[in-house]
């Protein structure tokens, strides 16, 4: 039935009707039937005023400080359930309408409108129920949406939720939240029973400067959308893993709300497959592996359209057979007579620890450098620390590390994992020492340009400023100034822990912006420390070439700060200096490098203190020579092989630095020539004594298995 000739849009007709000769105003309260879907959908250009039973609003309590992220907002929502959604929206007659905590409806302009004031956020909600006769599994929603009397606006626009009459929380629906003028189109994938109620919300919170901007809903359409069925686009691939590491089976599909459940062949080559319970995502991930979760492996993908079946993945799991292997040997920063090495695996603390099992020299020389003593700590990340000896009298002197201009190689020997095998690193095993280069990039008195003075040119609106204010090719620098820091405002003090304040700016409730440029010479790598040593009221959120550094910021808590209301954890009084050392991976060499900084307030609005200033050295590392003189492959002087004892093979080697690996031959078909061995290999316990021996395991039903020697070098065979 068409919506606009059924009998209770007739009745709707007839009590408007009788309300408007009446001369009545205010609110309407008849709770009439929900907004009905039917074949043909649903649509509404607000010719009238609709009753609460079809649109209603909420007032959430609060300020325009109460969400000024993203999750603060999904948080407020998932507290109101829709049944505390029930008052309808009020009559304006003005267009656009007044600024309120309601929802309104323009009876001139015909429209329904939300400006937020003097409340945390306004809901605004479309109860809808499905009598379109199937289960549309996705719907199309589409409505004009305006922008009117621009003003402070915290979030743009709505963020928009769904929910069923089933389900216990909203669902975002990204496609169409924060929208900008014009026509919004999205999908909203949902499993929507007939008969039962659907809802959708529009959530618009109080942004700051107050009033807000007017957001404005018009021609709503909401019919079935289009279902396409499931596809695979990436099938799950083989995987291997060593047990007590994580083994993840990954597929990926096209198609309208895709469903996905794991299943394991069980028992092995039965044909019986098992769902895995809780394995419905994209990924599969088993975490520690073990030797039993060896096996095939498949998922089913769905929708209401039908599934399909992935290929079969088979997962195999192995013993560690590997010995621990050495990453990478820093000197440290801070006290250049430490050497940080850290491992690939946890070790055995007994063999981690003592001095005997580590040698170093410079490169090409049998000197020993004097190690004092040896700390191990088993992480993550898995780290021993080496302390190297004052100057006793030997010909290496204290000052062992003369700035890089001496190549050292730390050789290490029999050192063990905490593996069920105890697996033994190679012998004599070799990494390069790496040693740092500080370079200081600007100091506590740098030029920045600055943005302190908010006014009206909101830089979080993305319609007037579409890039970021932290990225390289930001153009709107209209209203930033330049000035020498440490930066002030409203502080009594005269001096910061960088040094007397240089310039004094202005205050906003706003994130306060600063952006500053600085070389990195042409030839250093792209990753590196920033060590950075600054004072700021009351938090930061530090940017390196368009991207926030991971782990830098301070007094700011995890969530989205791209936008005007971010605020600060708490007022810290007094500031101070604080440091921290962060490691990057987006330094340009040879060219110019943007470093910016946003300063956040406190939630308190008595206190109007800015403090801004800073000065950042960066930590970059310089790997010495690789030794040259491993003997080659060729060489290495196989003397023996017999049966060892059942079921072993016994290998005998002069060559030092080699290990033994394995690895099974797909079809129980030997392959000649050189490099088709693809593996995986395996690592086989070495003997640590010479000649070198390996005992090999074999079990009768294994297909045809190679061995190879293979040279150890820095640690990574």
């Amino acid at each position: 039935m068409n919506r606009f000739s059924s009998p209770t849009f007739v009745s709707r007709l007839i009590l408007l009707a009788a309300l408007a000769t009446a001369s009545l105003t205010g609110c309407l309260t008849n709770q009439l039937e929900a907004a009905s879907v039917t074949s043909a959908g649903y649509t509404n250009a607000f010719t009238t005023q609709p009753p609460a039973s079809d649109w209603s609003y909420a007032s959430i309590t609060g300020d325009a400080n109460t969400y000024g992220t993203v999750a603060a907002m999904d948080a407020g929502v998932q507290a109101i359930a829709p049944n505390a959604i029930t008052t309808q929206t009020l009559l304006d007659a003005a267009d656009p309408p007044a600024l309120n905590a309601a929802a309104t409806w323009s009876s001139s302009g015909l429209y329904l409108q939300t400006r937020p004031t003097g409340n945390a956020a306004t809901l605004l909600m479309l109860t809808l129920v499905n009598n379109m006769g199937l289960d549309p599994g996705v719907l199309s929603v589409s409505y004009d949406f305006n922008n009117a009397t621009m003003a402070g606006e915290g979030l743009d626009g709505h963020r928009v939720y769904y929910r069923t009459a089933a389900s216990a929380s909203w669902i975002p629906v990204p496609s169409l939240s924060f929208p900008t003028p014009g026509r919004v189109v999205g999908n909203v994938d949902v499993s929507w029973p007939v008969g039962s109620t659907l809802y959708l919300l529009w959530a618009d919170d109080n942004g700051s400067p107050s009033p807000d901007s007017a957001c404005q809903i018009d021609n709503i359409s909401v019919k079935r959308g289009t279902a396409v069925p499931v596809s695979i686009t990436q099938q799950p691939q083989d995987v291997s893993a060593i047990v007590g590491s994580a083994a993840s089976l990954v597929v990926m599909a096209n198609g309208t709300s895709p469903t996905y459940q794991w299943q394991r062949e069980n028992p092995a080559d039965s044909g019986t497959w098992v769902n895995i319970s809780g394995a419905t995502t994209t990924n599969y991930v088993i975490s520690p592996a073990q030797l039993s979760n060896t096996g095939r492996y498949r998922v089913i993908v769905s929708n209401s359209l039908g599934s399909v079946t992935s290929l079969v993945a088979y997962l195999t799991v192995d013993l560690d057979r590997f010995g621990p292997r050495m990453t990478s040997a820093v000197v440290s920063d801070t006290s250049s007579n430490q050497i940080r090495l850290q491992w690939d695996e946890r070790l055995s603390g007994g063999t981690a620890s003592v001095l005997a099992n580590y040698v170093l020299t410079p490169l090409g020389s049998t000197v020993r450098v004097p190690i004092q003593f040896i700390t191990y700590n088993p992480g993550p990340p898995s780290q021993t620390t080496i302390t190297i000896a004052p100057n006793s009298g030997s010909t290496i002197t204290n000052n062992w590390y003369p700035g890089g201009a001496t190549n050292y190689i730390l050789t290490v020997n029999n050192i063990r994992d905490v593996s069920a095998s105890n697996n033994v690193i190679a012998p004599n095993s070799q990494i390069a020492i790496s040693w740092p280069i500080i370079t200081n990039v600007f100091p506590a008195s740098q030029v920045w340009q600055y943005h302190t003075s908010w006014a009206f040119d909101d830089l979080y609106n993305t319609n007037n400023y579409p890039v970021p204010w932290y990225q390289t090719n930001f153009t709107g620098l209209g209203g930033f100034a330049t000035g020498i820091g440490p930066f002030y405002k409203d502080l009594f003090l005269a001096n910061s822990c960088l040094g007397p304040f240089q310039t004094e700016i202005g205050y906003q409730r706003q994130p306060s912006l600063f952006r500053t440029w600085f070389n990195w010479p042409a030839g250093s790598r792209t990753n590196a420390n920033l060590r950075l040593k600054f004072t700021v009221d009351d938090g930061a959120v530090f940017y390196l070439n368009g991207t926030e550094v991971a782990g830098s910021r301070y007094n700011v808590a995890p969530g989205d700060v791209n936008n005007a209301n971010a605020r600060a954890i708490a007022d810290i009084g007094d500031p101070g200096c604080n440091t921290n050392t962060i490691t990057v991976n987006n330094l340009r060499p040879g060219t110019s490098n943007l470093f910016c900084v946003a300063i956040l307030q406190s939630t308190d609005n008595n206190q109007s203190d800015i403090v801004f200033g800073m000065q950042m050295d960066v930590v970059s590392f310089k790997t010495g020579t690789a030794p040259t003189n491993a003997l080659p492959i060729l060489i290495t002087n196989l003397v023996n092989f017999r049966v060892g004892g059942t079921n072993k093979f016994r290998f005998d080697w002069k060559a030092n630095g080699y290990a033994l690996e394995s690895t099974v031959v797909p079809g129980n078909v030997k392959v000649t020539g050189t490099n088709h061995y693809p593996g995986p290999w395996f690592e086989v316990q070495p003997n640590m004594t010479n000649p070198y021996t390996n005992q090999a395991p074999t079990n009768p039903g294994d297909p045809f298995r190679v061995y190879r020697l293979h040279k150890v070098n820095h640690g990574t065979p």
